[in-house]
């Protein structure tokens, strides 16, 4: 906000404007939040501050609840969300490598983008379908006594 303030008073006083609209002023963070709050709102533009307070409960349980994974021959494995979120921009397998994974997981859960090229367009739904459902499954079976903290 400070340096909103500070903008105004350039653009206003230095420079001469005859006006200036803060409200056309964006930072790459916010949008990125209110990005994701419309996202989490069923893609709509105009979200309501129910909906705002909604999704801000569901980013701030994803950013908490480790997501455990079940496996009949592999067995169970956690990954906390700093395992799952990459530091740059550009996340590739190199950096999720570099954190303590179960070694299952490196082998198996791995993904390059030439892995993705190989896949045919008409098997796009059916994946996206399949990882809906994965996220779905693995949200009921978390335990509801993390969410009681929002």
């Amino acid at each position: 906000m400070d340096g909103l303030i500070k903008m105004e008073n350039y653009c206003l006083n230095t420079k001469n404007f005859s006006f200036f609209l803060c409200g056309k002023i964006q930072t790459d963070k916010l949008e990125i939040r209110f990005g994701k709050y419309r996202q989490l709102a069923g893609s709509q533009y105009h979200i309501s501050g129910r909906q705002v307070f909604e999704s801000e409960n569901k980013l701030r349980q994803q950013s908490i609840v480790p997501v455990v994974l079940k496996s009949y021959t592999y067995g169970d494995f956690s990954i906390s969300p700093e395992e799952m979120s990459c530091k740059s921009t550009e996340c590739d397998v190199k950096d999720f490598r570099h954190h303590e994974v179960s070694p299952i997981l490196k082998e198996h859960c791995a993904c390059i983008e030439e892995d993705l090229d190989d896949i045919e367009n008409n098997i796009w739904p059916i994946l996206t379908y399949i990882a809906g459902y994965a996220a779905y499954a693995t949200n009921k079976r978390i335990k509801y006594n993390y969410w009681r903290v929002f």
